[in-house]
C-alpha cells in the first residue's frame, strides 16, 4: 500500500505538470509501417526463440490468443493483433482504452522467478497518454517493478525517467537485474539509459499489462525472461 502511495504521488505530480498521467530512441520500420529499431541484438538480450528452454518465462502472442493470461476486468479492449508486430513476429497485444485505474488490464502467472534479464517491445500511439505499462509484480506482497509510456512524453521505470519517446514507435527495452543487490540496469534500443535503479521486488511472481489514460492505445510484444 505504501508503494501504490508514492507511485500515485508521483504519477498525480507528473499529470499536473503535463496532462493525463497516474505517472528512447533510434528506429527503423516494423510490419505495421511504424518506426522501428534495427539492430534488436544488445549487450545480455534475450535474441533467442521461444521454444528455448533456457527461457523463464516467454510470450510473443504468435499463437494469436492470450491463454495463460487472466482478465483484470478493466472493461476495455485487450486483444491479440496482427497489425502491428515487432522484432519479425507476426502477433502483438493490443490494449485500447482504460480507466484511469492500476492493475486492471491482464497478469500472468511466473510462479516466483528472478530473471537475470526482462526484455520486451512497447509502443504508444500518443505521446499524451498514460498507456503501455509492464508490470513486474511480487503479488504476495504487494510490490511492483513498472516500465511505463506516460503523458508527458517520457519513458519511466519506476520513478527514472528513461527520456523522451515517439508516437507509434516501437521500443526494445532491456532490464537486467542484479537481485543481490536488488539493482537494475535498463537498455532502450540496444541503449544503456540508466544503472543502479532500486529494485521493490525480491521476486516476479505475475506480470501484468494495462492502460491508465481513457483514450489509450499500446502494443506490446516479445515478452521474454532468462
Amino acid at each position: 500500500m505504501i508503494y501504490k502511495m508514492i507511485i500515485l504521488l508521483i504519477f498525480l505530480f507528473v499529470s499536473s505538470q503535463c496532462g493525463d498521467d497516474p505517472g528512447i530512441l533510434l528506429s527503423g520500420t516494423d510490419s505495421g509501417g511504424n518506426n522501428s529499431p534495427t539492430n534488436s541484438t544488445p549487450a545480455n538480450s534475450i535474441n533467442i526463440p521461444c521454444l528455448d528452454k533456457t527461457l523463464l518465462f516467454c510470450d510473443n502472442f504468435d499463437d494469436n490468443n492470450l491463454v495463460g493470461w487472466i482478465s483484470n476486468k478493466g472493461g476495455y479492449s485487450i486483444s491479440t493483433t496482427s497489425n502491428y508486430s515487432a522484432d519479425g513476429s507476426t502477433y502483438s497485444v493490443q490494449l485500447t482504452g482504460g480507466n484511469k485505474k492500476y492493475y486492471d488490464g491482464i497478469t500472468h502467472d511466473m510462479g516466483g522467478i528472478n530473471p537475470a534479464t526482462v526484455s520486451f517491445w512497447a509502443m504508444n500511439k500518443y505521446t499524451t497518454t498514460a498507456c503501455g505499462f509492464v508490470s513486474l509484480q511480487d503479488y504476495a506482497n504487494n510490490k511492483q517493478d513498472e516500465f511505463l509510456f506516460l503523458s508527458n512524453g517520457h519513458m519511466y521505470f519506476n520513478a527514472t525517467d528513461l527520456g523522451t519517446y515517439s508516437a507509434n514507435t516501437w521500443y526494445y527495452v532491456v532490464i537486467n537485474i542484479d537481485w543481490y543487490r536488488l539493482k537494475s540496469s535498463v537498455y532502450i534500443n540496444n541503449v544503456l539509459i540508466t544503472s543502479n535503479i532500486t529494485m521493490n521486488n525480491a521476486i516476479f511472481d505475475q506480470i501484468g499489462l494495462y492502460n491508465y489514460s481513457t483514450n489509450c492505445q499500446s502494443w506490446i510484444d516479445e515478452i521474454k525472461m532468462k
